[in-house]
């Protein structure tokens, strides 16, 4: 508004005021000049007077004319000086603003590389989060299968004598550091089961097998029985290949009865001799019965699936089986443990590897991120500067241009009075070589009379003139001051703030770290709000996956709610039958305990009538109670003539010599036990004095060999 309406309307009322007074000036000046021709026509005598009176003026004049052009020459080239400064300034203030232009461009574009690497830094940490989850995860599922591997290994070394578990750890060690060739391990790591469910009878066929240690040949097995013997550090049954002979068998042709081995498990070639000797002889029947049948008819052991055993020589074994502690079973578990301990590990290290890329990768976004803020605090630094240098450099073009409007508004006046003086010189130069008159001419009067009129409206147009100026003026500097002290503030304010937010570093004031630190925290709150929302998304993700894992249980409990409703109707029942069942039974006790309690009379009667022959009993079986107790009345009472005859003498009779006979056999077996004794008594001494004599022939040797090394031309013995 003050370039557009307000600076004109000044300019145009100056213009009008400033030709208003040159106008009068110069009808003041012909007004002047005038009645001075006129008074010096009065005022000198002679031309001549009047025209070194002339002369002087134009001298003066011409000295004042000089010094005006002076003055106005210098205030132009002033103008011009001024123009050209606020040129250079104006310039300089274009590469100032274009300086920062490019850093609130650099700036920007750092920014934006500030928040996408901030972004990315923060999936970066999330994903870091899942992975350290997931690891920790994997951590406790590996210390469950670590707990189960221990539990497996305490039971596998349960299932077996303690000085195998010895000599199976030791030998597994010795053959590791010295890297001996030629060792295949114990029976059961050398053959995998084709299905779990022939467990038992394979354990229940090997036995203590299971551990016997497979080697290729003699040499080997030696030399690990020696190394174990040496360390007392248990024994083994070790199983040389080369002196293994397994002659081959012909299994029958039954789908009752199959091969053990062929049947149930899977073995490397290398070591088929140690498993024909193991199971080759054994066969896998569909029950005992059948086992038992071609035991006998192959001179084989036959087995049942639970593991039901039918010797070769008749012997039978069987009963129940404990799966929680079977051999195999704990190998199995222990080959499951290592082999998912394995699994778990490598995902462990591949985890652990992506979290260190992941670390990595974060450190250094960090340091990107870092680098990036110090060139951004760079930047905003030598901004600051920049935007200073603007504000010094408007404040320059702000007082230059006062400076030359000072000297524009200036230069006019010096002009008017320097054409006044030009114009007055002029009038002095005409009226030199005139005549002498006391009066002005007509011509000159009416010339008066009408620069006096002019001067009158001149006066009234230069008032009205000057009230226009007057009021261009007023509303200019009320612009203008609204301008400087409060517009162009406000924007330069504005300008700085928003320079602060984009150029300014630490040194840009108050109002620029603010902008700074909401700009920075808006970024923050809104990677913030991104991480909170795909936090919200997984937590959703999560709490579906838990309400329908609810949901599943929900029905779960209803169903087994359901079902135990029904085992309580079902018990309420069973609970009714028992109840009835325990009334029958206390019936039947209270009947069996009057039946013991007769059975034990009738005993003690059979007692008193002491031992009855065996015919007797016969002759008496067929006849009822009645006859029986009539003639048992009638025998009681001719057995009162015999009172004083000992009842118990032939029942004392007969046990006597039953204990008889069997002090007699005790003798016997006494008697072939002490034979057998002494004859290992004498064999024993038989063998003590071989081995006594043996060690005597063996020392003296020896000690003869010593002495003659000792001793060479000495003989001893």
């Amino acid at each position: 508004e003050l370039k557009s309406k307000v600076q004109p309307k000044y300019e145009a009322a100056k213009r009008a005021k400033e030709g208003v007074e040159a106008e009068k000036a110069q009808t003041e000046l012909t007004i002047n000049e005038l009645h001075a021709k006129q008074g010096r026509g009065s005022q000198y005598e002679t031309v001549e007077e009047r025209d070194a009176f002339l002369n002087g003026q134009l001298e003066s004049l011409d000295q004042s004319i000089r010094q005006k052009e002076s003055l106005v020459e210098k205030t132009e080239q002033k103008i011009i000086e001024i123009e050209e400064q606020l040129a250079d300034t104006a310039a300089g203030l274009e590469e100032k603003n274009g300086e920062i232009k490019q850093r609130q461009a650099l700036q920007t574009k750092l920014g934006k590389d500030i928040a996408e690497k901030t972004e990315e830094r923060n999936q970066l940490n999330e994903a870091r989060k899942e992975r350290w989850r997931a690891l920790n995860d994997m951590g406790t599922e590996v210390a469950k299968w670590k707990e189960s591997l221990s539990n497996h290994e305490r039971d596998f070394r349960a299932s077996m004598p303690k000085h195998i578990a010895m000599g199976l750890e030791a030998v597994k060690k010795i053959v590791k550091d010295e890297n001996i060739n030629g060792y295949y391990g114990p029976v059961v790591d050398n053959f995998t089961l084709k299905n779990a469910k022939y467990r038992t009878p394979v354990e229940v066929a090997a036995g203590n097998a299971l551990f016997h240690v497979i080697v290729d040949n003699d040499n080997t097995a030696a030399y690990l029985i020696d190394r174990l013997s040496k360390e007392n550090r248990g024994r083994l049954t070790f199983m040389p290949l080369s002196q293994l002979n397994v002659r081959g068998v012909e299994y029958p042709k039954s789908k009752d009865a199959m091969s053990l081995i062929k049947t149930t498990m899977d073995f490397k070639p290398e070591v088929r001799l140690a498993m024909e000797q193991i199971f080759g002889r054994k066969l896998l029947c569909r029950d005992f019965d059948t086992a038992t049948r071609f035991a006998g008819e192959c001179n084989m052991d036959a087995l049942t699936m639970h593991g039901d055993q039918v010797n070769r020589n008749g012997a039978l074994e069987g009963g129940y089986h404990d799966d929680r502690q079977s051999k195999l079973g704990s190998y199995n578990g222990i080959v499951e443990a290592k082999s998912k301990l394995n699994e778990l590990n490598d995902q462990h290290d591949g985890l652990q590897e992506k979290c260190n890329e992941t670390d990595q990768a974060v450190a250094h976004l960090l340091g990107s991120i870092q680098k990036d803020e110090a060139k951004r605090g760079n930047l905003r630094q030598v901004a600051t500067q920049t935007t200073k240098d603007m504000a010094l450099l408007k404040e320059d073009q702000t007082r230059q241009e006062d400076q030359l409007q000072a000297q524009r508004d200036l230069l006019p006046t010096m002009q008017g009075e320097a054409t006044a003086l030009r114009a007055q010189a002029d009038s002095f130069r005409n009226e030199l070589g005139t005549e002498l008159q006391t009066s002005l001419s007509s011509e000159e009067r009416a010339m008066l009379k009408k620069m006096q009129a002019k001067t009158k409206q001149l006066e009234s147009d230069l008032e009205e003139a000057s009230n226009e100026l007057e009021e261009a003026q007023v509303a200019r500097s009320t612009t203008q001051a609204l301008l400087k002290d409060n517009l162009l503030k406000q924007a330069a304010e504005i300008r700085g703030k928003l320079s602060a937010s984009s150029s300014s570093g630490g040194d840009g004031g108050e109002e620029g770290e603010e902008v700074d630190q909401r700009s920075e925290l808006l970024t923050v709150r809104r990677a913030e709000l991104n991480q909170a929302t795909r936090e919200a998304d997984k937590v959703a993700e999560r709490m579906d996956e838990v309400n329908a894992s609810v949901n599943r249980c929900k029905q779960a409990l209803r169903d087994a709610k359901r079902a135990i409703d029904e085992l309580r109707t079902r018990e309420a029942a069973h609970a009714e039958a028992i109840a009835e069942m325990e009334k029958g039974n206390e019936k039947l006790l209270n009947k069996r305990s009057m039946l013991v309690q007769k059975r034990e009379e009738n005993l003690r009667k059979i007692q008193q009538l002491g031992s009855l022959p065996t015919a007797e009993l016969e002759a008496h079986s067929s006849s009822n109670v009645k006859e029986l107790m009539k003639e048992l009345h009638k025998t009681n009472k001719s057995l009162t003539k015999y009172s004083h005859v000992n009842k118990k003498a032939l029942d004392q009779y007969v046990n006597f010599s039953e204990q008889r006979e069997t002090l007699l056999q005790r003798k016997k077996e006494l008697d072939d036990g002490k034979s057998s004794i002494e004859e290992l008594i004498e064999a024993l001494d038989h063998q003590k004095d071989e081995a006594i004599l043996r060690t005597f022939k063996g020392v003296s040797k020896h000690f003869t060999e010593v002495f003659k090394e000792l001793v060479p031309k000495g003989q001893g013995e």
